[in-house]
């Protein structure tokens, strides 16, 4: 009988064990970055809290042959001759400021939405360091809708222990395939030819 109960309360511990570890699969407390990197697979590289260097005023260049590979760490489809398609519901660009900023961020974004008689709005939302900073509603038709200034708090620029990380979430994106338009099978979001952070002085 004794050997009995220990055998139950091994199994026990061994269920709960099992019933845990799918809890902290489906919940993980973890940095997003390493759920999008280890669990998800949304994230391709990722150096574990090192951003590539940058310089406030530097242009990131998503143009073919510019240097938004050295901050993309995933969601973006390859480079072309005007930029860059984003081709997934996130996309991240890791950032580490060569100097900490006192000032607030203007982040400049050139970009085109992917937009016709049979997709007329994408929806967007700009994220800095977890926080939202713009909600983007593109209308086909709409003038001007390529260039985007977004002014960043400093303290949200200050948070991450030196790092930037700017995410796009981009939702019900849909692929010219799906739209009987070309036999293209990404889901695109956005074209970006550019991103820039700017420090706003007083």
């Amino acid at each position: 009988m004794n050997y009995n109960l220990k055998y139950y309360y091994a199994l026990f511990l061994l269920l709960f064990w099992h019933l845990y570890i799918l809890l902290c699969y489906a919940s993980p407390s973890v940095s997003d970055m390493y759920y999008q990197y280890y669990i998800n697979g949304s994230i391709q590289k990722w150096n574990r809290g090192v951003g590539s260097k940058y310089l406030f005023g530097d242009l990131i260049d998503f143009r073919k042959g510019g240097n938004s590979s050295l901050y993309v760490l995933g969601g973006f489809s390859g480079q072309e001759k005007k930029g860059t398609w984003t081709c997934s519901e996130y996309i991240y660009i890791y950032l580490r400021p060569n100097t900490e900023t006192k000032y607030d961020i203007n982040l400049y974004m050139s970009a085109v939405p992917f937009l016709n008689e049979k997709h007329q709005n994408q929806y967007i939302e700009v994220i800095v360091n977890e926080v939202i900073v713009k909600k983007i509603n593109y209308t086909l038709g709409e003038i001007g809708q390529n260039i985007q200034v977004i002014r960043v708090n400093n303290d949200i620029i200050n948070s991450n222990k030196g790092n930037i990380v700017v995410k796009i979430r981009a939702k019900g994106l849909v692929s010219p395939w799906e739209l009987g338009l070309s036999d293209d099978t990404r889901k695109l979001g956005v074209y970006v030819e550019s991103i820039m952070l700017k420090e706003v002085e007083k």
